[in-house]
């Protein structure tokens, strides 16, 4: 039987689903939105961009079952050395790589330069200052670093339960927090951190209940209720994000979409801890993708600036940001990040696992 702190193999397919949904969104609906705004199916696929949503939960859920294991300053500073190799070589090379090809340098950031380098420009994003489109999937990524950087201090210096109470109050007054900068302010939640940390943070309540033996048999006993809520949530989503008004949608629908997740994953989790699987996230082509996710993610939109510079046709700008896009993941896993995770796991985690590379 799988643990929690197991190296899932499906997840590596759901992350694949995830990227894919991404993708998709911002190559395809965001171009093509006139056409499917006047055939009735734009605000439907919306959902696609609700994918990075899917990559918080799982970060949260695979970063808990390290941070749960985690004893003493050797534990926390593998965490952050990891982290940082893992991280940081991408999204400097973006960055150096998107001012280097601009011939505007004006056009790079409205938010201070020094912003972008400690992964807090998000919070200018949020009040209108803008960025390069290149540089668009940052924003979640200066979430996930906000998060490593209070994780391993918040779970030092609290025990399970009231970490678990912690989480249990982000996630519940996250809607009601998104409602309230809706009415009250001109912030963007989409990329404001405290209105996007619910997902995070139902991925962190579930590796802490799943860590418990118990928790996991009494899951398992009734696994057929959970793909029950798992199936009912996912057929809620289309219907509500079309017939719910904006602000209701984007606060308490954001948090329907968080919840559906939370589902899938454990769903996941369950189905691999009865030695069943979920033999579609272990297609080769999804597990690919998912275990390239990263830097698909960061320099797809990248690709697709390129491709626009240099086609006008639709068809031959998506089919050679394609092109690009997955070549560029190709030999940056096997030329830059592979090489970094093998660097980092020299600075062993103190009984913990290895399955967030």
């Amino acid at each position: 039987m799988l643990t929690a702190e197991s190296r899932i193999r499906e997840f590596d397919g759901l992350r694949g689903v995830a990227i894919l949904a991404v993708v998709i969104f911002h190559l395809l609906v965001l171009p093509l939105e006139p056409f499917l705004s006047r055939i009735g199916i734009r605000d439907a696929l919306t959902l696609l961009a609700y994918g990075v949503d899917l990559f918080f939960v799982i970060s949260g859920f695979l970063i808990g079952t390290i941070l749960l294991k985690m004893r003493g300053i050797s534990g926390i500073k593998a965490f952050y050395i990891r982290r940082i190799l893992r991280i940081w070589p991408l999204y400097y090379l973006l960055l150096f790589i998107v001012y280097v090809t601009l011939p505007d340098k004006g056009t790079f950031t409205e938010t201070p330069y020094w912003s972008l380098f400690f992964f807090i420009f998000n919070f200018w994003q949020s009040f209108g200052k803008g960025i390069h489109e290149a540089l668009g999937p940052l924003w979640s990524i200066a979430i996930e670093e906000q998060f490593y950087v209070l994780g391993p201090v918040i779970f030092s210096i609290l025990n399970q339960r009231q970490i678990s109470f912690f989480l249990v109050i982000c996630v519940v007054l996250s809607p009601l927090l998104r409602l309230a900068l809706l009415h009250n302010t001109d912030i963007d939640v989409w990329r404001f951190t405290p209105a996007r940390i619910d997902g995070i943070c139902l991925g962190l309540l579930l590796s802490i209940f799943l860590s418990s033996s118990k928790n996991v048999l009494f899951v398992v006993k009734r696994s057929k209720y959970f793909i029950y809520l798992m199936f009912l949530l996912l057929i809620s989503l289309i219907p509500s994000i079309i017939l719910l008004p904006f602000n209701l949608w984007v606060s308490f629908g954001h948090s329907l979409i968080v919840l559906t997740f939370g589902c899938i994953l454990l769903v996941v989790y369950i189905q691999c801890v009865s030695n069943k699987g979920v033999h579609f996230l272990n297609w080769g082509f999804l597990r690919y993708l998912g275990i390239r996710c990263y830097s698909i993610y960061l320099f797809h939109i990248f690709f697709r600036f390129i491709a626009t510079a240099i086609y006008d046709n639709f068809y031959a700008r998506l089919i050679t940001a394609l092109i690009l896009i997955l070549l560029f993941a190709h030999f940056s896993w096997r030329y830059i990040e592979s090489p970094f995770i093998r660097l980092g796991r020299k600075f062993s985690y103190e009984n913990t696992p290895n399955q967030t590379g």
